[in-house]
Parts: C-alpha cells; sequence; structure tokens
C-alpha cells in the first residue's frame, strides 16, 4: 500500500467516532485490526489499546500493554492491587452464585424443565427453593458481568 493510500485511509477512518460508542470489548478488536492495517502508528494504537484495558478488570492484559509501551519503567503496584481485587471479587461473586448454577447444571433439572416449560419456576421454587429473582438479579448479574470484564 502506497503512502497516499495509507494517509487517505487514516484520512477517511471511523474508528475515531465510533468507539466511544463500543463497549470495551467490541473496541478491542478493532483496534487490532486498525494495528494490522498499520494506517495508524502501531505505538499509537497500543498505547490506545492500554488506555483501555487499564480501566477494565482485564488487568493481565493491561499489564502486558502496559509492558510493550514502557519496557524500562516497572509496572505500578496499583495493578497488583487490581488484579487481586478482580479475582477476589470474582471468587465471592461465583460462591454467591453457586446454587443457582448448581441448579441448572443439574441434568436432570433440565430435562424436567424441557417438558412443562408453563412450570419452569414453580418447579424450581418447589423443588430446589430458587427464586426467580435469582436469575435476575444478585447474585448473578454482578457474577455474569465480572466475568464478561475478565475474559
Amino acid at each position: 500500500m502506497s503512502e497516499s493510500e495509507v494517509a487517505t485511509m487514516a484520512e477517511y477512518d471511523l474508528s475515531k467516532t465510533i468507539i466511544p460508542y463500543l463497549d470495551r470489548h467490541l473496541a478491542f478488536p478493532l483496534l487490532n485490526h486498525l494495528a494490522e492495517l498499520a494506517i495508524f502508528p502501531v505505538a499509537d494504537v497500543q498505547a490506545a489499546q492500554y488506555e483501555l484495558a487499564k480501566g477494565t478488570n482485564m488487568v493481565d492484559y493491561a499489564v502486558s500493554m502496559f509492558e510493550e509501551l514502557n519496557p524500562d519503567t516497572p509496572v505500578p503496584d496499583e495493578f497488583a492491587a487490581k488484579r487481586e481485587n478482580a479475582l477476589s471479587t470474582n471468587e465471592r461473586l461465583q460462591q454467591e452464585a453457586q446454587a443457582v448454577l448448581d441448579v441448572i447444571e443439574n441434568p436432570d433439572v433440565a430435562q424436567a424443565l424441557r417438558q412443562d416449560k408453563a412450570q419452569n419456576l414453580q418447579y424450581l421454587k418447589d423443588n430446589y427453593n430458587v427464586r426467580p429473582h435469582s436469575f435476575f438479579c444478585p447474585p448473578m448479574q454482578p457474577d455474569m458481568k465480572l466475568t464478561f470484564h475478565l475474559s
């Protein structure tokens, strides 16, 4: 690709307009694609990836990006604390959600739920003491969200 083609692509690139409206996890593949296209300096794209990652629970990825951008600088201690906090929160939320997970992972329950869809919630309530709100609010939602953000 010639320099004029790269300059034209960079001029008309809409990623700067789109990325602020995307979930962070959707922005990472877009930034990776921009790095592959090489229409922007690689260091600038890596800096954008780092800025995006450091605000998430993807601590290991943020550390690796920091090390690529700053090879001679030690990793800040805040990353270790943030990683420990994310892992402990993940463990706590998984324990809270385990009752629901045990029920929905049981093959017998799955079969019973398939047979009578109209009475599923009543069946779970009567046989497993699982209330409908257990699926739609804490403890399940924070666990699912954190699991998504750690990946």
